[in-house]
């Protein structure tokens, strides 16, 4: 490869990985989509899931020419009140197809920097976790997932408020459990479903009073929540928290829904291990369709229950020891903060001409690690950006473990590295 197709190809990556992506509009959204135009609408144009488009409101509104149209057919005045209850209920309908349209418009979080909250715009990592999600759903299948990530791109928030959006929006009395290494770490991840609640309108659920919704106790348990307006219940959505260090904590029988966080840092005790933890609370979700199972962790080192599930997970279909769980790994260039411009395009090609000229070295001059690890990180997908902020980083770890420890490019190299 030539100095000059490398920068081609460079180039091709970053108008892939940078498509836009407008989850109002639904434009770059995953997902099978298309165009849905309702003039009167308040987004006349819209991406759609294609299966929104079967929907007899949708498919009535659209034979009526628009919103006025069909409240003309329907032989109702067109008022204000008339057409904010029809954008209503078109909102409705799209939240019910379109999870990453309901996370943007309709729910809200709390940056991890601090500050107000903000609507929950998927990054590239997270539209990848959900889109395997959503495709497990929408075949009608139970969804199972083991999740090997990197650092600091938010994996725990997308599954605990797509746990949320089938809790809200899909199925009413589909409890769920967040089961983590201690009860404080199952606690903030809960706090993100909190915050959610705390902005999310009472009209969605049917509900015409404006009062908060709030998680109050259930059953008078300190471990199990249900959704609440003014101390009452509004909402059959219970969610429990449990840990490894307090077992019997964790609901059992009409748990539909559990994520399992960090896994592969769980301690085992002389009564509990992650293993039987995790069996006793996922051994009575039913083999039903929106049902979830989830492992979420960062990698620790090898031999450990999630290592072993992980191995398992990626057998081959067909081999009697694979499991029901899909494998996804999320790499640290996958992650949009770990890029590093270059100062001119000068720059950039004389970097480009050193990562080709030394692709086959051991050690070359100026760099850390071997110039064929750097060009390893190219073949798998690393952009020149990307390669040019790890060799940077590097000089901050004593060795190639440490840093891949941290940062690693694939799930062999993250267990090798950790633990």
């Amino acid at each position: 490869m030539t100095t000059k197709e490398l920068i081609r190809q460079n180039a091709v990556r970053h108008k892939e990985a940078d498509k836009p992506f407008n989850p109002y509009t639904g434009e770059g959204a995953p997902l099978e989509r298309e165009w849905l135009e309702i003039k009167d609408f308040y987004l006349p144009r819209q991406h759609v899931p294609k299966d929104m488009l079967t929907h007899p409101l949708i498919i009535s509104v659209l034979a009526a020419g628009g919103i006025q149209g069909f409240i003309n057919q329907m032989e109702e005045p067109y008022t204000p009140e008339n057409r904010e209850f029809m954008v209503n209920s078109l909102i409705k309908v799209r939240i019910e197809y379109d999870f990453f349209y309901w996370a943007a418009s309709i729910s809200k979080i709390k940056p991890k920097r601090g500050g107000s909250s903000i609507p929950f715009i998927l990054n590239r990592p997270q539209r990848r976790l959900v889109e395997r999600y959503e495709r497990m759903r929408l075949k009608g299948v139970p969804i199972r997932l083991i999740l090997l990530k990197a650092r600091q791109w938010g994996g725990s928030t997308a599954t605990q408020l797509y746990m949320a959006w089938i809790q809200l929006v899909h199925r009413e009395g589909w409890y769920s459990a967040i089961v983590a290494q201690d009860s404080s770490t199952a606690r903030k991840i809960k706090a993100m479903y909190t915050k959610l609640l705390d902005e999310y309108p009472p009209i969605l659920l049917g509900l015409k009073d404006n009062a908060k919704l709030e998680f109050g106790s259930y059953e008078g348990s300190t471990n199990d929540s249900i959704i609440k307006q003014s101390g009452k219940k509004v909402r059959d959505t219970v969610v429990s928290v449990g840990s490894i260090m307090a077992p019997n904590s964790i609901r059992g029988g009409d748990i539909a829904m559990a994520h399992f966080s960090e896994v592969g840092i769980w301690k085992s005790t002389e009564e509990w291990n992650a293993s039987n933890i995790i069996r006793s609370v996922s051994g009575a979700i039913l083999n039903e369709p929106m049902t979830m199972i989830v492992y979420e962790s960062t990698a620790n080192g090898t031999g450990n229950f999630f290592h072993d599930e992980w191995l398992r997970a990626k057998k081959e279909v067909g081999d009697p020891e694979k499991s029901s769980m899909e494998p996804l790994f999320v790499s640290w260039f996958e992650i949009e903060m770990y890029s590093m411009k270059f100062k001119s395009e000068k720059d950039k090609i004389a970097f480009a001409h050193w990562l080709i000229d030394n692709r086959d070295n051991d050690k070359p001059n100026g760099a850390s690690d071997p110039g064929k690890y750097y060009w390893w990180l190219w073949t798998i997908g690393a952009t020149l950006e990307n390669i040019h902020w790890y060799v940077n980083k590097r000089k901050d770890f004593e060795s190639h473990a440490d840093m891949a420890s941290e940062y690693p490019s694939d799930d062999i190299e993250a267990f090798k590295h950790s633990g």
